[in-house]
């Protein structure tokens, strides 16, 4: 009788994705923040290729071993990404970490050991993941625990957005003084008027929901961020229905920036959990899909490019009008329950704050893309309507080349972003954090060749 097993074609594209994130990964760990590194845009390139292979096309081997030995991979990516957190920097203020440095190397050692304990397995092992994610947890506490109050605006603006919503004011009609040098290139001209910021809190609504509960109660929102975080990761493990789903949750949690992208209280965390809770929703509690999308687009502004790619968690079958409405129609409903009472209350500030000033925002030659990179040498920098181009070509390629699925979902978002970024006016640590962890999840939820349909 024919084995039918090694008959099997194993798709590529889980593979593809985790090497993709891995790459994006090492592109942030050798930028530095200053300039377009030629060897971060490098990385970058090989990260863009291989999540565009991932998610446009259909390439498999008739490999049985292949699951077992990406698992091997990713283990040992993984283990390599911890390496570079025990050799450089964990956050800006710490060059080489000194305090209780032995809890590190202890945590760190029971997070791979849990990895190493789900070779081998072909279901899903409740012990390792718990192992796993309890140290992820305690080496974040420990590290926020030891490290320094950052010197960025970010924080602040959460901070003190966090301190007025709990006095009973409104974030989005304060302002902020100005924490940098008056000729700041930061800010575009006439946003700094006598030291003072000229807007109030700049994210939408609903992440100050998700930060303040635990900013007021810790005095330090950047708890909320790694929390935020591992319960994306933990959201993303239990919507999986793979025995790769923790290898890859792994990738994200130990990439080597993840400990800084906390440390400087950038809000892509909450993007993140927003991204696993409707992969959660659509494995698990499809009723529930139109309107954690919804929240999920309110969670950041740029989430209107990746507003139409919502059609791939639709079954083909649905596409008619009256139910696609009925899937958008409820997503509108939680943004505007999200957004309507901010904005009645003082319009104005909240469309300065939440609209106006992302369209401000100058052009930064120290980001993380081409562009960047195209006016190093003193070219007037292109507009940037080319990244909004890229990013709607890169919509309508994965309307038509995506495989209609969550994890074809995750994907088409991250190839949409990468597009968006990569050609950007501004592109930092922060913003490349989102599309890494689309592109692990992608990995993490993408069905096994038995379940595919």
């Amino acid at each position: 009788m024919q084995n039918t097993t090694s008959q099997t074609r194993h798709p590529l594209a889980p593979l593809l994705w985790l090497l993709a994130a891995v790459c994006l990964g090492q592109a942030l760990r050798v930028y530095d923040g200053t300039r377009p590194d030629p060897v971060a845009l490098r990385w970058l390139a090989a990260s863009m290729a291989l999540a565009g292979l991932g998610t446009w096309t259909k390439l498999s081997v008739r490999w049985p071993q292949l699951p077992q030995w990406t698992a091997v991979l990713a283990v040992a990516l993984v283990v390599g990404q911890l390496a570079q957190w025990l050799t450089l920097p964990l956050g800006k203020h710490w060059l080489h970490p000194r305090e209780h440095l032995g809890t590190l190397h202890v945590l760190v050692l029971v997070a791979v050991a849990s990895l190493a304990a789900t070779l081998g397995q072909r279901r899903r092992r409740g012990l390792p993941a718990a192992l796993f994610m309890g140290a992820m947890l305690l080496i974040g506490l420990w590290f926020l625990h030891w490290d320094g109050r950052p010197e960025i605006d970010v924080f602040e603006f959460q901070q003190q957005g966090c301190a007025a919503l709990g006095a009973g004011q409104n974030p989005y009609a304060m302002t902020f003084a100005n924490i940098y040098p008056d000729n700041t290139p930061f800010y575009a001209p006439g946003l700094v008027v006598g030291g003072r910021l000229q807007f109030g809190y700049i994210y939408p609504p609903l992440l100050l929901g998700l930060e303040c509960p635990v900013g007021l109660a810790t005095g330090d929102v950047r708890f909320a961020h790694w929390l935020a975080l591992l319960a994306a990761a933990m959201l993303t493990w239990q919507a999986a229905r793979n025995h790769r789903s923790l290898l890859a949750i792994a990738v994200l949690l130990t990439t080597p920036r993840a400990l800084f992208l906390v440390e400087q209280a950038w809000t892509e965390p909450f993007v993140i959990l927003g991204l696993a809770a409707v992969l959660w929703a659509a494995l698990r509690k499809p009723a529930w899909l139109p309107w954690i999308f919804g929240a999920f687009l309110g969670t950041k502004q740029y989430l209107v490019l990746v507003a139409p790619l919502g059609l791939l968690l639709v079954d083909r079958t649905q596409w008619k009008p009256r139910l696609l409405l009925a899937f958008f129609g409820r997503a509108a409903v939680v943004l505007a329950v999200l957004h309507v009472p901010a904005l009645a209350e003082n319009p104005q500030a909240f469309w300065r704050s939440v609209v106006t000033l992302q369209m401000l925002q100058p052009f930064r030659p120290d980001s993380l893309s081409w562009l960047a990179a195209w006016s190093t040498d003193g070219k007037p920098p292109v507009g940037v309507w080319i990244a909004f181009i890229l990013a709607l070509l890169a919509v309508v390629l994965n309307l038509w080349r995506a495989p209609r699925t969550p994890a074809g979902f995750a994907a088409a978002v991250a190839t949409v972003m990468l597009a968006f970024l990569a050609l950007n006016k501004q592109a930092f640590w922060n913003y490349y954090h989102f599309p890494l962890a689309a592109l692990a999840f992608a990995a993490a939820v993408a069905p096994e060749p038995e379940e595919a349909v």
